[in-house]
C-alpha cells in the first residue's frame, strides 16, 4: 500500500512542477501577444491545454486511489480465502 502512496505522490509533484512551469510560459506568451485578439487566442489555447492535462491527472490519479485500496483489501482477501480453505477441508 506504501508503494501505491508513493506513486501518488510522486505523481502529484510530478504533475504541480509541470504546471508551474508551464504557468510561466504562459505568462510570457500571453505578454507577447500583441493585439486584444492574439491574447484572446492564446488564453484559450492554454486554457484547452490545461483542461487536457487535468483530465489526464484526474484519471490517473483514480487508478492509483484502486491500486492503493486494492492493496489495503488484500491482507483481507488473503484471511477471507484461508479461512474458506480451512472450513471447507
Amino acid at each position: 500500500m506504501l508503494d501505491y502512496s508513493s506513486r501518488a505522490n510522486r505523481h502529484l509533484m510530478q504533475s504541480a512542477s509541470k504546471e508551474i512551469t508551464t504557468s510561466a510560459y504562459a505568462t510570457i506568451e500571453m505578454t507577447l501577444c500583441s493585439s486584444p485578439a492574439t491574447l484572446v487566442d492564446a488564453q484559450g489555447k492554454l486554457a484547452r491545454e490545461w483542461f487536457a492535462r487535468a483530465a489526464s491527472s484526474w484519471i490517473a490519479m483514480g487508478l492509483h486511489a484502486f491500486g492503493a485500496q486494492a492493496a489495503a483489501m488484500e491482507p483481507v482477501r488473503l484471511m477471507v480465502a484461508a479461512n474458506a480453505e480451512r472450513l471447507a477441508g
